[in-house]
């Protein structure tokens, strides 16, 4: 997106967006209807999908997909397990571009510029996302609620903010006709200023439940994410997930 691209030109690492008329930028959104809430929201969400029992049964997850960087193919696998550990690994034919491990405690990020530990906002991110259904613990996270109702890529939705106990904000699009989830918007923090990722999914169903097959991202680099293979519940390397000494 066009904002991304000039936050780099501040000095203050910020953008503040204005109207058509000289005013401070304010989202109009569509009221919500009576009886709608947050948690109907996200109920209408699991059910969609296969229903939460299901999402419930989702102990781990793999995922492979593909995309392009930089005019390079790019192969990126994520595992997801219980209750809030995460792996990843970037590569571009055999060379490790970037990996990604969490073991619920602590987790660290390494790759041609070394390893780092990753702390604070960054790392409560990574562990409330870790679950591979983090929606069914956001009453646990922080503060959800229903903003009202948007408009993503001309179809009616709801808009959900969520609020972590750290402070984290993020924003979530649920599609008023289906439930399904079509949009996440979450603020990053980076060495360049806050960047703001926009990330529209499309979904197939694997083993009864429905997942992304087609994440579409906008943000500081652009990128089509084509899942190629989903493993649900499946015998996961336990050595993904360690952290190593501090």
């Amino acid at each position: 997106m066009l904002g991304n691209k000039l936050v780099p030109l501040s000095f203050e690492g910020t953008l503040v967006q204005y109207d058509e008329n000289g005013d401070l930028y304010r989202e109009r959104l569509q009221p919500v209807p009576a009886g709608v809430t947050a948690e109907t929201v996200l109920e209408g969400y699991f059910k969609a999908i296969g229903g939460r029992e299901a999402a419930n049964g989702v102990r781990s997850l793999k995922q492979v997909m593909g995309t392009t960087a930089m005019g390079m193919p790019v192969k990126i696998t994520q595992w997801n397990a219980l209750p809030n550990r995460y792996a990843m690994e970037m590569r571009s034919g055999e060379m490790l571009l970037q990996r990604v491990a969490c073991d619920g405690t602590r987790a660290k990020r390494s790759g041609m510029d070394g390893e780092h530990e990753i702390i604070e906002m960054e790392l409560e991110e990574l562990q409330n996302g870790a679950a591979p259904f983090p929606e069914l613990n956001y009453s646990k996270q922080g503060r959800l609620t229903l903003a009202g109702v948007d408009v993503v890529d001309g179809e009616p939705a709801y808009k959900l903010t969520m609020m972590t106990d750290m402070g984290t904000v993020f924003h979530e699009y649920y599609s008023v006709e289906s439930g399904l989830k079509l949009r996440k918007e979450e603020t990053k923090a980076t060495e360049r200023g806050n960047l703001t990722v926009t990330s529209d999914t499309k979904d197939r169903e694997v083993k009864g439940v429905l997942f992304p097959h087609l994440i579409v991202q906008k943000g500081a680099m652009d990128m089509t994410l084509a899942v190629q293979s989903i493993v649900v519940n499946g015998a996961d390397d336990e050595k993904l997930y360690v952290v190593g000494e501090e």
